[in-house]
């Protein structure tokens, strides 16, 4: 199985390629905008630097967020008008799936929603929560350890802080191979329109 991996749904964009077992090459470049522009160039390079063409994939893979309203679209553009071109299966992984992936459960994803609150979603060994947006207050007030790209927000006296993920392009490939049930249409996660707060509470 030959995977190409997009994630750009933050600021740091990631791209991964995996085949026989083994994550053959990775890049992540930090950008607050352009990564329309910057994708395909950085694939092209990747699979220059592997040896490898993009007509022996077997499958994309793209982050449906939640995140960037534009970065989600950007990803999930590019990985299905690959899919189109080539004849191959597009996967979607929520970003929520990624990242607890390599966490102990029970736990809470609580990605920034750059509006005061955070996308969040609980996860313990039998069970997931719906995605919703969550007060930081509230997601404290769980009493679970918490994933967040914003770590600095929160009082660690109070609350245990995990990791995020340092390439978020590996973990859609290890949830691909470890939850295939858990995979995703290739369609944006939008927990809300744009500019536009809507709040659902976790059951």
């Amino acid at each position: 199985m030959f995977i190409l991996a997009i994630d750009t749904t933050s600021n740091l964009l990631t791209v991964a390629l995996y085949k026989d077992n083994t994550v053959l090459t990775t890049h992540s470049v930090y950008m607050e905008r352009g990564q329309g522009e910057a994708l395909m160039p950085l694939l092209q390079k990747m699979f220059a630097e592997v040896g490898c063409s993009f007509k022996e994939l077997d499958m994309v893979v793209s982050a449906v967020g939640p995140g960037s309203f534009t970065g989600v679209r950007i990803g999930l553009s590019v990985a299905r008008g690959l899919g189109l071109a080539l004849n191959i299966p597009v996967k979607g992984v929520s970003n929520f799936d990624a990242i607890a992936l390599s966490v102990p459960k029970p736990c809470v994803v609580a990605l920034d929603t750059k509006r005061g609150d955070f996308y969040a979603q609980i996860y313990d060994e039998n069970n997931i929560t719906e995605a919703c947006v969550l007060s930081q207050q509230v997601v404290e007030e769980l009493h679970l350890p918490i994933v967040t790209d914003k770590p600095e927000l929160f009082d660690t006296d109070k609350v245990t802080l995990y990791p995020m993920p340092e390439i978020m392009a590996v973990q859609l490939i290890q949830t691909v191979l470890t939850y295939p049930e858990r995979l995703f249409p290739a369609e944006p996660l939008y927990l809300r329109e744009a500019d536009v707060t809507v709040q659902k509470k976790c059951n």
